[in-house]
């Protein structure tokens, strides 16, 4: 069935991304780089392009952006982790497919391996993954690098 997602999405995202723009385009966002043992964990989204990138999503107008990053993590993946325990890595801008997006990024440390808990509908892949520069594209390369010379991984 994820598959069938997968697939989905790789079709469905050019034909949607004129309904995205105007809804991205004002929107910000939040990521996290939960990481365990110096491993990221990465996830792939059925509607997407079928890249590895970090969970997370749109934070909503008067929620705080740690306490989004919080909500994203435990919906995509089940994990619970705590806002007073988020490093702020980075706050950018994203532009790419025509959209143009403000986005926060921390990191998160674990002292043990999580149980994980896919939310089976968005997610349709997740796994750990050590830094390799040529097996991300620039965004997520950028992210492994600022993770790196933090000490984080």
């Amino acid at each position: 069935m994820k598959e069938i997602y997968r697939r989905a999405g790789l079709l469905l995202y050019p034909s949607l991304l004129p309904i995205m723009r105007p809804l991205l385009n004002r929107s910000e966002r939040v990521y996290v780089a939960v990481i365990y043992d110096g491993k990221v964990l990465l996830i792939k989204n059925w509607l997407a392009r079928d890249v590895w990138r970090l969970p997370g999503g749109g934070k909503g107008r008067s929620e705080a952006s740690d306490l989004a990053a919080c909500r994203e993590v435990k919906e995509e993946l089940g994990i619970d982790i705590k806002p007073t325990a988020l490093i702020e890595l980075l706050t950018t801008q994203v532009a790419h497919d025509g959209l143009r997006y403000k986005y926060r990024v921390y990191a998160y440390r674990l002292n043990s391996l999580p149980s994980i808990d896919v939310q089976k509908f968005e997610i349709t892949a997740y796994g750990w993954f050590e830094f390799a520069e040529d097996q991300f594209d620039s965004e997520m390369t950028r992210i492994f690098k600022i993770l790196k010379s933090r000490g984080l991984v």
